[in-house]
């Protein structure tokens, strides 16, 4: 496939990889056997003694889905007759029509269309992650993991990843979740944003023709988040179903990249999940693997997209049905290109921020950005430690410091500031403090209206 069409695929899949992971769901797994409980006694009325049964019979029915060979996560009446002989003859089990009352009385599975299906795909997630994890010491049982890692572009294998967490602490697991962040850009070199650098050179031009703007005296964080919530909704909702993507159509690059961020979801949620149980150290190289395929995935767009600028400019000067100069053409081009690198940019920082960000590992992140010693390192530990603490003026003065020569790096510091007085309450004084640390302007407090 040209390169043209790669550089617009790879904006259009980036809309949808920047929206916020629902992997949080899978921090919750043992919520879900509680509620898999509740409909088998309460709804389905089944017996304390049989509820062990049900809930094996639901995580092979599980699994023999996740087997089939046509992909599809369904039953008909046929096939799930022949799964429920097959489970008779390993396991003792009810008879068919009592078991499939069961499983449609619990509201677990659901008959739609003539096919059977779990009603919930996170109960389905969690069940098959049961079983897998359940077996993972074996052959089969890593060999399943690493077909998982090795298709994190893939939402389900991302979300079956994730629930293994929970069911097994298997080293196996961490180690292969590792292996699939460094895998997908291992060439690239990660971006620093020191000066000079070659992203720091593709932003340059642009940083210093953004104007800052006037800094509200009053925002209410609430609304604000329900304003974002709104935007990811429409978005969501004009991307295309899970079952109508074929990721097999795809260019390899786009594949590349959507592993690579499936995998700072995966490795962020698994650290998130474990970071009570594991070692101080393997935390702090896990995180450090994590910086730096977010800074190769930077990396690798910068480079598809000033390595296919001359063909983008072709492709659009024969398109167009106006004369242009081909000068013209990229000029606006560089201009597209490069706000498109810094919101690829702040966006990619943002998944990291949230995927991996807890205050309970401040100092962990800080040792990060200590051992990196990056402009980008610094900007990412101090936007987490932000986004999940109070920010410190001090804090912010030290590193505004360490940037102010850095008009990149500087750039993306006061997006993550503005994020933050945007999505959490800060006193106006505090405010005004930090506006005048970046030359900002606050809008004076608007007066209280009086109820007349």
């Amino acid at each position: 496939m040209p390169a043209y069409p790669i550089f617009i695929i790879s904006i259009l899949q980036s809309m949808n990889m920047m929206q916020p992971a629902r992997l949080d769901q899978t921090s919750y797994g043992y919520c879900y056997h509680t509620l898999i409980h509740y409909a088998l006694s309460v709804k389905a009325k089944v017996r304390n003694e049989d509820i062990d049964s049900c809930f094996n019979y639901l995580g092979e029915l599980a699994f023999y889905l996740y087997k089939k060979d046509d992909g599809l996560q369904s039953l008909n009446h046929g096939e799930l007759k022949k799964f429920h002989d097959e489970y008779a003859n390993q396991f003792v089990s009810k008879n068919f029509q009592d078991m499939k009352q069961i499983l449609l009385d619990s509201n677990i599975v659901v008959l739609d269309d003539d096919e059977y299906r779990f009603g919930y795909e996170y109960i389905y997630y969690y069940l098959v992650a049961q079983k897998i994890a359940s077996v993972v010491a074996s052959d089969f049982g890593r060999n399943e993991i690493k077909k998982l890692c090795n298709n994190l572009e893939n939402d389900k294998c991302a979300n079956i990843l994730v629930f293994i967490t929970h069911h097994s602490k298997d080293s196996i697991l961490i180690e292969e979740a590792t292996m699939a962040t460094m895998l997908p850009f291992e060439e690239i070199v990660p971006i620093t944003l020191n000066k000079g650098k070659e992203y720091y050179r593709l932003l340059e031009s642009i940083v210093d023709q953004l104007k800052d703007t006037i800094i509200p005296a009053e925002i209410d964080p609430i609304k604000e988040r329900e304003k974002n919530w709104e935007q990811q909704d429409k978005i969501e909702k004009s991307l295309p179903a899970k079952n109508d993507e074929d990721l097999s159509s795809l260019p390899q690059e786009i594949i590349m990249m959507r592993q690579a961020i499936r995998s700072l979801e995966i490795v962020g949620q698994i650290i998130k999940n474990r970071k009570g149980s594991l070692p101080r150290v393997q935390l702090i190289d896990m995180v450090t693997e994590l910086y730096y395929t977010a800074f190769r995935t930077i990396g690798f767009f910068g480079k598809l997209v000033t390595n296919t600028q001359d063909e983008i400019v072709d492709n659009l000067k024969n398109d167009s049905t106006e004369y242009e100069t081909k000068a013209k053409i990229q000029e606006r081009l560089n201009i597209f290109i490069q706000l498109y690198s810094l919101r690829f940019c702040l966006g990619i920082f943002s998944k990291v921020i949230h995927s991996v960000g807890l205050s309970e590992l401040k100092e962990i992140f800080n040792e990060v950005a200590r051992k990196i010693d990056t402009p980008a390192a610094k900007i990412l530990s101090f936007s987490i430690n932000t986004c999940y603490g109070r920010m410190s003026y001090s804090d912010l003065q030290r590193i505004y410091k360490e940037m102010k020569g850095n008009p990149v790096a500087l750039r993306i510091l006061k997006a993550r500031v503005k994020s933050y007085l945007y999505h959490n309450h800060v006193d106006y004084r505090k405010r005004q403090q930090i506006a005048d640390l970046f030359n900002w302007q606050v809008a004076p407090p608007q007066p209280n209206k009086q109820l007349r």
